[in-house]
């Protein structure tokens, strides 16, 4: 956690594009070099985003307390995720029990 947020926060200040580098004057094609996901559910991003927009929350994901994502789930940026054995019936229900509110338990057996 620490290493990325320490990889992440140098960036923070920077915008705009990067026109000067050796890396940008060498793309001399329209083939976009992707070498790292910043953005979706990748922990850069959300540290980013959280740091950006929701300084209260970065500041719990810093210091542990919470993680990354349940921060962007408290926040509102990312909906809450489970997995479910696919497997075992028995497991699969436990986990929907667990996790899932009775609203949502009610709507899934309609839908089934």
């Amino acid at each position: 956690m620490i290493a990325v947020l320490e990889e992440v926060l140098p960036d923070m200040k920077h915008k705009g594009g990067d026109y000067k580098s050796d890396e940008y004057k060498n793309l001399n094609d329209n083939i976009i070099k992707i070498t790292t996901s910043d953005q979706g559910t990748s922990q850069s991003y959300a540290i980013k985003r959280l740091k950006r927009d929701r300084n209260d929350l970065f500041e719990l994901v810093k210091s542990g307390d919470i993680s990354p994502n349940a921060a962007m789930v408290q926040a509102g940026f990312a909906n809450p995720k489970a997995t479910i054995r696919t497997d075992s019936a028995e497991s699969a229900a436990s986990t929907i029990r667990s996790k899932c509110s009775d609203e949502f338990i009610f709507q899934l057996k309609q839908l089934l």
